[in-house]
This record gives structure tokens, C-alpha cells and sequence, in this order.
């Protein structure tokens, strides 16, 4: 199974969060980033029992987003706007 690109492009978004990571209180962060660590490779071999830690990357992603200011956000799972258009 050829898990790579999956791997390089989660591993790179935590890479692009490490400003917002770094401002986090390190007690807040620790277990969470462990957790996200020790989840499954893949989306497809998560079940309800282990999707947590892609749950707690997607969380700490889009608090990186609003950090950062962005104020409108698209994608294919999420459409977000803060404020005025």
C-alpha cells in the first residue's frame, strides 16, 4: 500500500501550523499532538474508534487558519466566512 503522498501531505500541513503550534500553551498541545501522532496512516483505515486524531488535525488546522486571520475559507468539506463577504 503506498501511503507517501498521504503522509507527505498531512506531515506538511502540520509543518505550515508550526507558528500557530508554538504559541500554544505546550500543556494544551502535547496530548493532543501525540494523538494525532499515533493515528492510523490513512483515512481509509480509520473507524469510529480511531478517527480521533485526524479529528484533533483538522481542529488544530483551522484554529491555525483563524490565527493567521484568514476570514474566508473554502474547500471541499467546509465553506467559512467571518464577517462580511
Amino acid at each position: 500500500m503506498v501511503t507517501g503522498p498521504v503522509a507527505l501531505a498531512e506531515s506538511q500541513e502540520i509543518g505550515a501550523m508550526l507558528p500557530f503550534l508554538r504559541m500554544c500553551p505546550p500543556q494544551a498541545l502535547v496530548s493532543r499532538l501525540k494523538t494525532v501522532l499515533a493515528g492510523p496512516e490513512l483515512p481509509s483505515e480509520e473507524d469510529q474508534a480511531s478517527n480521533q486524531a485526524r479529528n484533533i488535525q483538522f481542529e488544530l488546522w483551522f484554529a491555525n487558519t483563524l490565527w493567521r486571520g484568514i476570514r474566508t475559507l473554502h474547500s471541499s468539506d467546509i465553506r467559512f466566512s467571518l464577517g462580511r463577504p
